[in-house]
C-alpha cells in the first residue's frame, strides 16, 4: 500500500508546532504526530502521519541544541520522548522514554534542551508543579539519570524556555502572571528556584531566550494581557539578592543570585522593552535564528515581527503578517524556518500559514500549505467520476480534495461551513451532495460556476468530463448572511458597491484600490469566489469557495445520521438518531423535486449505515439494533426482501457499524462491534439473503469497502485504527496486507468507483486501486492498493 494524500488540521491550542531541521514541520493533530515537507516549489505536503499517543496531544517541543528529539504531552499527563530517523517508508519515531507522573491531568507545557550528552526535559500538568528529567543520550541510546520535581503552589506551568548560555536555566511562565526562573547547580546536579519576575497582568502564554553578543541575555514573554516584555540579563560578580527587591521589578532592577562552577555569581535583571501592539491574547514568541528581531503571534489574527532601532533601545513592528478582518480567530502559534526566511503559523480553526520573505520586494509571499479537519471525520464519499473526494466533520465543515496539475492532492474547496457538527456526506453526481449535521434537517448542495472552472484547471480535464449539468444553471458563488447557517447562492454581479472596484491579491480577500480601512474590513467578510488557476490559502477556502444550498430535506425527528443515494442519483435514503421504532424509520426521497416517497420501518433503534446496491433494485441498512434489512424496489415503491432469521448463531450480537455492496449485488458484508465480517448472499429462490461465512478478528469491525474493480478485494477498517486489505474466497476470507492508516478508530472506507473515462486520479497514479479513509484522529487519507 502506497500514501497518495493524507490531510488532517492542527490541534486547537498552543504550543502543537515546530520546525525541525531538513526543512520539516511538526504539528500535532489528534493523537498523531504529523510531519510535512515541499513536494513541489513552495507548497508544503504532508509526508507521514504517527500515532504517537493514545489521548490527544497537547503540547510538542523539538528539543534545543537537538532537533532529532521530539517531546510530546497528552491530556492524560503522560509525556514521551521520540528520536525522529528518516527511512523509506517517510520519517519514523523510535520511543526513547515515557513519564507517568503528572497525577493522569492534562500536560500543560513540555520542553528540553540538550548541552553535551544530557538531555533535560521538563513537563508540567494542569494540576501544578513542573517535573524535570535529565536524561543521557549516547550513539542514540537513551538513558533517564535523575528526576526532580519543582512546586510553585497552586500555579500551573502554561510555558517554558531553556537556555545554556552563559549558563544552564530555565524560564516558566505561570498562571500567576509571574515568570519563574531555575539555575542548574553543577554541585547538587539540580535546578534551583532563584527568583520570580512580575509585571504581566494576565497568564504567561509564551517565552524565548536569546544570547547576545555582549553575553547578556535577552527573555521575551508574551501574556493574556496583550504585551510582551523583553527582560535583559546581564551578568555581575558577587552578587546577593535583597529580599526587598522581589516586588520591585516593575520600576527597578533586581538581582538574581546563581551558583556556576562552585563560585557565587549573580545577574541583574532589567525590563529592556515593553512590545504594545496585539489587541488580544499573545500565545507565543520566538526570536529569528539570524538576526535580532522578535516574532509574536497573537489571537487578534496578527503575528508580528518586531526589530529595534539601533542605539536607541526602542523596538518597532517592521512587519505584520497575518488576516485583516474575516472570518479567522486569531493564531495560536507561529515559529521560523531554519534560516528565518520562513514563518509558518497555525490558526484557531486548525488551518496552516505560511509566508516566505522576498528580499527584492521586502515582502512576505503566502505559501500553499496542506489542509484539513481539525475534529473527527465520519464520512466521506468519492464524485461518482472519480476526480474528486468529498469528506465532512465534526469541526462542521465539508471539504473537496483533487489532484493539482498532476502533481499532489489538495483542497480545493470547503463547499460548506455550518454551525453544526456534520456526520454524514453523499454525492448524488458529481456536482451536488446532501450532508446532515447534528440537527434534524438534510441539506442538498449544488456547485458553483467557479469551482466548476476551478475543478477544470486544477485536473486538467475538460468542464464537460467533470460534470453533466448545464452551466447556464450555474450560480457564480455562494455566501452566508449574516446569523444564518445556509449557504446563498450568489451571481458576478451581486458584489454590493462595498466590493465594487476591489481588485483581487490572488491570495486571500479582495483589497481595496483606495486606501480605505473601513472597507478593507468590509471586504473581508463578503464572499468573493473567483477561478482558482493556482492553490488555494486557508482564508481563501474558509469563505471564498462556498456553495449554494438548494434545498433542506425536513421529516426525522432527531438529529441525522445517515444517508445514501441511489446509482443513477434519483434516490436518496436518510435515517436519523433513534432510541425507539417510532423514530428509526429510513426515508426514501427523490432528488428531481425533493419529495419523500416513502418511509421503511424495520429497526428499532438508529439505522447507522445505508446503502443502494451497485443495480439500484436494493436497500441495505444496519442499526443498532445489531439487525440488518433488504429493501427491494418494486415500482416507486420499496419493501423488505431480507431480514436475518430469528435467534441464528450467525447473527451479530453487537451493534452493527458498516456495510457494502459486492459489485455485482448477489452479496453484501457486515461489520459489527462483536468482531466478526460477516458475508450473506443472495438466494433467487428463496427471495431472500442467507449467510454464507464469517470471519472474526482481534477487535471491533467499524469500516468496510467492497473494492468495485474487483469484489473478491475487500477493505475492512477497526477500532484501532488499522486497515486490513483482504481478500473473500469461496467460504473464507484471507488477509492480503494490513496498515495502521489511522491513530484512532477508522469510520469510513470507500473505494473509488469504476469509470469509462480517464479522471484526474489515473494521471496522477496511473490507472490503480484507491482507496479513501476517514477516522475520529481528524484524518483524512487516500491510499494506492496493489490488485490481487
Amino acid at each position: 500500500m502506497e500514501d497518495v494524500f493524507m490531510g488532517t488540521g492542527v490541534a486547537q491550542m498552543a504550543h502543537v508546532m515546530a520546525w525541525g531541521g531538513r526543512g520539516q514541520g511538526f504539528f500535532a493533530s489528534a493523537n498523531n504526530v504529523v510531519v510535512m515537507s515541499k513536494k513541489i516549489p513552495d507548497h508544503y505536503s504532508i509526508t507521514s502521519v504517527r500515532a504517537l499517543h493514545q489521548a490527544n496531544i497537547t503540547c510538542l517541543k523539538l528539543v534545543d541544541g537537538n532537533k532529532d528529539l521530539i517531546v510530546t504531552g497528552d491530556d492524560k499527563g503522560i509525556t514521551k520522548v521520540h528520536l525522529v530517523k528518516e527511512a523509506k517508508t517517510g520519517t519514523e519515531f523510535e520511543l526513547l522514554q515515557t513519564f507517568e507522573g503528572l497525577q493522569r491531568s492534562p500536560v500543560s507545557c513540555v520542553g528540553g534542551i540538550q548541552v553535551g550528552g544530557e538531555v533535560f526535559i521538563l513537563t508540567a500538568s494542569h494540576k501544578g508543579g513542573v517535573e524535570v528529567k535529565v536524561g543521557g543520550i549516547r550513539e542514540e541510546r537513551w538513558s533517564l539519570l535523575k528526576e526532580q520535581r519543582l512546586e510553585f503552589g497552586d500555579a500551573l506551568g502554561l510555558c517554558v524556555a531553556f537556555t545554556a548560555e552563559p549558563q544552564l536555566m530555565l524560564a516558566i511562565g505561570l498562571s500567576t502572571s509571574k515568570i519563574a526562573m531555575a539555575v542548574w547547580n553543577g554541585t547538587t546536579q539540580q535546578f534551583c528556584t532563584a527568583i520570580q519576575l512580575s509585571g504581566h497582568a494576565d497568564w504567561v502564554r509564551g517565552l524565548a531566550f536569546r544570547c547576545n553578543e555582549d553575553h547578556s541575555l535577552l527573555l521575551a514573554s508574551a501574556s493574556q494581557d496583550s504585551l510582551v516584555r523583553l527582560w535583559k540579563f546581564e551578568e555581575v560578580e558577587g552578587a546577593a539578592m535583597e529580599e526587598d527587591d522581589l516586588e520591585l521589578i516593575r520600576v527597578r532592577e533586581l538581582i538574581m543570585a546563581t551558583v556556576r562552577d562552585g563560585e557565587a555569581t549573580g545577574y541583574k535583571v532589567t525590563v529592556d522593552s515593553i512590545l504594545s501592539g496585539h489587541e488580544g491574547w499573545i500565545y507565543s514568541v520566538e526570536w529569528h535564528p539570524t538576526k535580532l528581531a522578535l516574532m509574536t503571534c497573537s489571537i487578534d489574527k496578527s503575528i508580528m515581527i518586531w526589530e529595534p532601532i539601533e542605539g536607541r533601545g526602542i523596538w518597532l513592528e517592521e512587519h505584520r503578517l497575518g488576516q485583516v478582518g474575516g472570518q479567522a480567530c486569531g493564531y495560536y502559534g507561529a515559529c521560523f524556518a531554519e534560516n528565518g526566511d520562513e514563518v509558518m503559523a497555525h490558526s484557531y480553526y486548525g488551518g496552516l500559514y505560511c509566508w516566505k520573505f522576498d528580499g527584492l520586494e521586502d515582502s512576505w509571499e503566502s505559501v500553499r500549505m496542506p489542509s484539513g479537519h481539525h475534529d473527527s471525520v465520519p464520512d466521506l464519499d468519492w464524485d461518482p467520476r472519480g476526480n474528486f473526494l468529498i469528506s465532512c466533520s465534526q469541526d462542521q465543515t465539508t471539504r473537496i480534495y483533487a489532484p493539482f496539475k498532476n502533481e499532489l492532492v489538495a483542497e480545493m474547496a470547503r463547499p460548506q461551513v455550518h454551525g453544526h457538527n456534520l456526520n454524514c456526506v453523499k454525492m448524488i453526481c458529481s456536482d451536488s451532495f446532501v450532508s446532515g449535521a447534528e440537527e434534524k434537517i438534510f441539506r442538498a448542495f449544488r456547485g458553483t460556476s467557479t469551482f466548476v472552472n476551478s475543478a477544470a484547471a486544477f485536473t486538467g480535464l475538460d468542464v464537460k468530463e467533470l460534470v453533466d449539468a448545464n452551466e447556464g444553471t450555474r450560480a457564480f458563488g455562494a455566501a452566508v448572511p449574516s446569523l444564518g447557517l445556509s449557504n446563498k447562492a450568489m451571481e458576478a454581479g451581486d458584489m454590493n458597491e462595498d466590493v465594487a472596484g476591489m481588485e483581487q491579491d490572488g491570495d486571500s480577500n479582495p483589497v481595496p484600490k483606495a486606501n480605505d480601512a473601513f472597507g478593507s474590513e468590509m471586504a473581508s467578510f463578503i464572499s468573493i469566489p473567483k477561478n482558482l488557476t493556482q492553490l488555494p490559502t486557508e482564508d481563501y477556502l474558509m469563505q471564498n469557495s462556498l456553495w449554494p444550498e438548494i434545498y433542506k430535506l425536513y421529516g426525522h425527528g432527531y438529529e441525522v445520521f445517515a444517508v445514501d443515494s441511489s446509482p443513477d442519483g434519483k434516490l436518496i435514503a436518510t435515517s436519523c438518531k433513534a432510541s425507539h421504532q417510532m423514530f428509526a424509520s429510513v426515508i426514501v426521497w427523490e432528488t428531481e423535486k425533493w419529495s419523500k416517497v416513502m418511509e421503511l420501518d424495520a429497526h428499532q433503534l438508529t439505522v447507522v449505515q445505508i446503502r443502494f446496491s451497485p443495480c439500484g433494485r436494493f436497500l441495505l441498512t444496519v442499526s443498532r439494533d445489531r439487525t440488518w434489512t433488504v429493501y427491494e424496489r418494486s415500482g416507486e415503491q420499496w419493501g423488505i426482501y431480507a431480514r436475518p432469521e430469528a435467534k441464528s448463531a450467525n447473527n451479530h450480537n453487537r451493534i452493527i457499524w458498516c456495510c457494502d455492496w459486492g459489485k455485482t449485488s448477489n452479496f453484501f458484508v457486515t461489520g459489527a462491534r462483536d468482531k466478526k465480517l460477516s458475508v450473506w448472499k443472495h438466494n433467487p429462490e428463496k427471495k431472500t439473503f442467507q449467510f454464507a461465512f464469517s470471519h472474526m478478528f482481534d477487535e471491533a469491525v467499524t469500516a468496510v469497502a467492497v473494492c468495485p474493480q474487483d469484489e473478491r478485494l475487500l477493505g475492512v477498517g477497526f477500532e484501532s485504527g488499522e486497515m486490513k486489505v483482504i481478500k473473500a474466497n469461496a467460504s473464507a476470507f484471507e488477509v492480503i496486507c494490513s496498515k495502521q492508516l489511522h491513530g484512532r478508530t477508522v469510520r469510513r472506507l470507500k473505494f473509488r468507483p469504476i469509470t469509462n473515462t480517464t479522471t484526474s486520479f489515473d494521471q496522477l497514479t496511473g490507472p490503480s486501486i484507491l482507496l479513501a479513509s476517514a477516522g475520529d484522529d481528524h484524518l483524512v487519507r487516500i491510499t494506492k492498493v496493489d490488485s490481487i
